[in-house]
């Protein structure tokens, strides 16, 4: 992984992120690729990678060590990633199996003292009105308008949905609770 700055200096993060252990889960295809698919720096200047294809979260710090600090259960795979000044970190995951079985995207959260959380959960593509319910009271009515817009008779709207509602729900969820703790 490199960094290239507004100059155009390019600098290593970190070099091998697809090293994998005895701890981590069956991966996404079968393969040993990572896929990554998000990436968040938090206010200390750690790098949070969404490795989907590994079903994990990894941690990059500034020395360039890497960690993983959330492996996923499959079905599901990390897709996602949003930090908070804080130091809670908030991970979306989709589900998915082959042949094509999609459960719904689910959030979690790892507070700043490391302990891993679910705080949402949207119900599986099945149900389009239990969806959007679901994603309005977790994370508002401007995901559900996204969700309802994607999800319309096409599974490939319903895919690219997923990735714009992974972000608008992870940006939505760090505002909240950033909002959240100024008036507490």
């Amino acid at each position: 992984m490199r960094k290239v700055t507004m100059d155009g200096t390019v600098t290593t993060v970190a070099n091998d992120l697809e090293v994998r252990t005895s701890d981590d889960k069956p991966t996404l295809f079968g393969g040993s690729e990572g896929i990554l698919a998000g990436l968040s720096i938090d206010s200390i200047g750690n790098v949070y990678v969404a490795d989907a294809g590994n079903r994990r979260l990894l941690k990059i710090n500034s020395g360039g060590k890497v960690d993983a600090v959330l492996r996923s259960d499959p079905p599901y795979f990390p897709n996602g990633v949003a930090t908070t000044p804080a130091g809670d970190v908030y991970v979306m995951e989709v589900g998915f199996a082959l042949p094509s079985k999609w459960s719904g995207p689910r959030i979690r959260r790892i507070s700043s003292d490391g302990k891993n959380t679910a705080v949402g959960q949207v119900l599986a593509e099945g149900n389009s009105a239990a969806l959007k319910a679901e994603a309005a009271q977790i994370a508002g009515r401007s995901a559900e308008a996204t969700i309802g817009f994607f999800y319309t008779n096409a599974w490939a709207k319903y895919a690219v949905g997923l990735l714009v509602i992974s972000f608008v729900t992870l940006s939505i969820f760090a505002w909240k609770r950033r909002r959240r703790r100024r008036h507490a």
